[in-house]
């Protein structure tokens, strides 16, 4: 941030517990991813990270709970480049960018953001995009508490394993019909 200009923030609001309970690895591989897209597609202004409850009403869309604490909000959010709306859904995908200069311009594989979305996925969460091109996105992670652990690690190491596989075997057809 500091080589870059760029002001960074981390927020966590007053009512937010100081102790949530994940699978520590998997949510700070999703934090840095998402930092570092941050900080990557942000060449001046601001990048803040943000601890914070959702609203009730955005956990609903998943799961019905008695309890806000129940699920933590974790958000990114910068002042950069910004995605167009026809390209909020496809940033997901394993291999895809927003267009070819923007990998040109920035580099990266396209995976990022997939692996991101899948291991949300894993922890039993959603990841959701909010973008106006030209001046910035917010990507917001939403993950339940899980005091009692995972629901079991075997399921969720096989699962992370398929996970894997799967974008080896896309990268192979990727790389077949580029070929093609």
């Amino acid at each position: 941030a500091e080589n870059q200009g760029i002001e960074f923030k981390v927020e966590k609001d007053g009512n937010v517990s100081d102790i949530f309970y994940s699978d520590e690895q998997r949510l700070q591989q999703i934090i840095k991813n998402l930092l570092s897209n941050a900080f990557k597609f942000t060449e001046g202004g601001s990048v803040v990270l943000r601890f914070s409850q959702p609203a009730p009403e955005i956990v609903a869309q998943w799961q019905q709970t008695e309890e806000e604490s129940a699920w933590l909000e974790v958000s990114v959010t910068d002042t950069g480049i910004g995605i167009p709306d026809d390209k909020q859904d496809l940033i997901f995908e394993a291999f895809q960018q927003v267009d070819g200069a923007t990998m040109r311009k920035y580099g990266g594989t396209g995976l990022g953001l997939s692996i991101c979305k899948e291991f949300a996925r894993l922890l039993g969460g959603h990841i959701l995009v909010e973008s106006c091109e030209g001046k910035g996105s917010k990507f917001s992670l939403y993950i339940p508490n899980l005091p009692n652990g995972l629901n079991k690690q075997s399921e969720t190491i096989i699962a992370t394993e398929e996970v894997a596989a799967g974008f080896v075997f896309n990268e192979e057809q990727r790389t077949q019909e580029t070929i093609v």
